[in-house]
C-alpha cells in the first residue's frame, strides 16, 4: 500500500480533480490518498500549514500542486518541506522558471502549461463565473489527454515506489507533446486538440496583462471577458473532438484495476484488457 499524501494551495483547474484521477471508482488496494488543503489562498502560512500537515501524514509520495510554484514564499516552503523528499510539484506555466530548482532539489514536476489563470477581476469574476471557467478547463484539459498525461505520470511514480524504485515525472506539458501521443485516432481531431491547447497559452497571457499589468478598469474588464468568451468556444472545439472519436467508436479509455494496473479499451462494446 502506497500513501500518497496531495497538498493543494491555492487553485489551477488541474487541482480540483487531481486525486479522482488516481482513483476514478474508489476501488483501487495498492493506494491510500489524503488531501490537505488552503482552499483558495496561497500565502505563506497557508503554505506553511499544508505542507506541515502533509509531512506529518508521513506519505511514501507528497504531490504538491499550486499555481505559480516559482513565487518567492511557495519556492522558500517548498526547500523547507520537501528537499529530497519523494515528491511532485504540479504547477501551471510560470512554474517554468523554478524548474532548474526543482531538479537541485531533486523533486519531480509536472507543469500543466495549458491551464491558464483566470479573468480574476470584481468587476466581472463572481463565483458563478468562476465555476463555469473552471467546468470549461476541465472539459478542455480531459478531451484533449492533458489530464491523461498527468494521471500516467503519477501512476509510473506509483508503480516504481511498489517495486522498490523512484521514478519522478519531469515534464512540461505543451502542444508539442500532445502532438507524440495517440490518446485521439482521428487526424483531425488530433489537430484540433493542438489548436486548442496552443489558444490556451495567449488566454493566459491575456488574463495575466488585464490581472497584474493593466490598471484601466475598463480595458481590464473587456480584456478578462474576451478571454471567458473565448474559453466558451475552445470548450466546444473539444466537444467535436470527442464526437469525432465516438463516432468511429474509438474513444480511449484506460480504467485503473484494483491493484492499480492500467487497463484499455478503444471500442466501447468490449472489455477492457
Amino acid at each position: 500500500m502506497i500513501k500518497i499524501g496531495i497538498a493543494k494551495t491555492g487553485n489551477i483547474a488541474t487541482s480540483i480533480i487531481l486525486e479522482h484521477l488516481l482513483d476514478e471508482r474508489a476501488e483501487r488496494e495498492d493506494i491510500e490518498i489524503r488531501v490537505f488543503s488552503s482552499g483558495p489562498k496561497l500565502r505563506e502560512k497557508d503554505c506553511e500549514e499544508v505542507l506541515n500537515s502533509v509531512i506529518n501524514y508521513n506519505p511514501d509520495l507528497i504531490i504538491y500542486i499550486t499555481p505559480n510554484a516559482s513565487l518567492k514564499h511557495i519556492l522558500k516552503c517548498v526547500e523547507k518541506y520537501l528537499s529530497n523528499k519523494t515528491s511532485i510539484i504540479i504547477s501551471d506555466s510560470p512554474a517554468k522558471k523554478s524548474i532548474k530548482r526543482f531538479e537541485e532539489l531533486n523533486l519531480g514536476y509536472i507543469i500543466v502549461e495549458g491551464d491558464v489563470i483566470i479573468g480574476a477581476r470584481r468587476e466581472f469574476l463572481d463565483p458563478i463565473e468562476m465555476a463555469i471557467y473552471n467546468a470549461a478547463m476541465l472539459k478542455i484539459l480531459s478531451i484533449t489527454g492533458v489530464l491523461r498525461i498527468v494521471f500516467e505520470e503519477i501512476d509510473k511514480a506509483i508503480s516504481s515506489l511498489k517495486s522498490g524504485g523512484k521514478y519522478l515525472p519531469r515534464i512540461i506539458i505543451n502542444s508539442n507533446i500532445l502532438l507524440e501521443k495517440d490518446y485521439i485516432s482521428n487526424p483531425y481531431a488530433k489537430a484540433l486538440a493542438y489548436s486548442i491547447y496552443e489558444t490556451l497559452t495567449k488566454i493566459g497571457e491575456i488574463n495575466m496583462n488585464a490581472c497584474f499589468v493593466e490598471k484601466d478598469w475598463i480595458k481590464y474588464t473587456y480584456k478578462v471577458t474576451s478571454t471567458h468568451l473565448l474559453l466558451e468556444h475552445l470548450e466546444n472545439a473539444a466537444e467535436k473532438i470527442r464526437m469525432m472519436e465516438i463516432y468511429e467508436d474509438n474513444v480511449l479509455r484506460t480504467p485503473h484495476y484494483k491493484d492499480g494496473k492500467l487497463l484499455l479499451k478503444r471500442k466501447l462494446l468490449e472489455k477492457p484488457k
